[in-house]
């Protein structure tokens, strides 16, 4: 079967992006600490529940700094919410400059049932950091990009930023046209084309990851 056929798209970004710090926003840091919690917290803080015992309070998924809420059923159990939290913080937070302060311990308002231990966010430092750049690329499109790129068609596979950057300069040199395609209906859906802006754009988007990998002591950018 074509690799095509397997995936719906292709993401493209540096190797091993993960060893550099990035922004984390309360969703992400929520996330973290319950995360962290199913690794190092009895189980019995779990139990048989609907909802995730650790989330963030409100919907602003982009705010830096916020509350935390942590469900518990029984007080003997919030008894060491603070404890953890304590662990969590000088093991995940303080590192990256995010500072935590302790809120109340109340009855939940949304679970009756339940107590929930504010934890507030107050200082993130991440926000001041980078966001490494990477580009998600539909199958059918990246098909063409690599045919414009001179490079051989894979579901997964790796390239020196050097000889990408080398290989987008070549590009000047090639009609895009050879690459666009129209868009096609058929019975059951729409399959939309691509033009050389969208071509333009990705090129773009690639030598941002590149001159960022370049600049930040990175040597492949690999897609998958």
């Amino acid at each position: 079967m074509n690799w095509l056929n397997k995936i719906s798209s292709v993401t493209f970004q540096l190797e091993q992006g993960n060893r550099i710090a990035q922004p984390k926003t309360i969703s992400n840091i929520a996330n973290g600490l319950y995360s962290w919690a199913l690794n190092y917290v009895p189980r019995s803080y779990f139990g048989d529940r609907s909802f995730q015992m650790i989330d963030m309070d409100g919907l602003d998924l982009s705010s830096f700094t916020g509350t935390i809420n942590w469900y518990v059923k029984t007080l003997k159990l919030a008894n060491d919410i603070p404890m953890y939290v304590d662990q969590w913080t000088r093991e995940e937070m303080l590192p990256l400059g995010i500072y935590i302060r302790l809120g109340k311990l109340e009855q939940s308002k949304m679970f009756k049932e339940m107590l929930v231990q504010r934890i507030h966010i107050i200082t993130n430092q991440t926000e001041e950091l980078s966001v490494i750049p990477e580009i998600n690329i539909s199958n059918a499109n990246t098909k063409s990009l690599f045919m414009m790129l001179n490079l051989p068609v894979s579901q997964e596979g790796e390239i020196n930023l050097e000889e990408l950057k080398q290989r987008i300069k070549n590009v000047s040199n090639v009609n895009m046209t050879e690459f666009t395609r129209d868009n096609a209906v058929d019975k059951n859906n729409i399959n939309f084309g691509l033009n050389t802006d969208d071509l333009k754009f990705y090129l773009e988007r690639l030598t941002k990851i590149i001159d960022f990998g370049l600049n930040n002591g990175f040597s492949k950018i690999l897609w998958n």
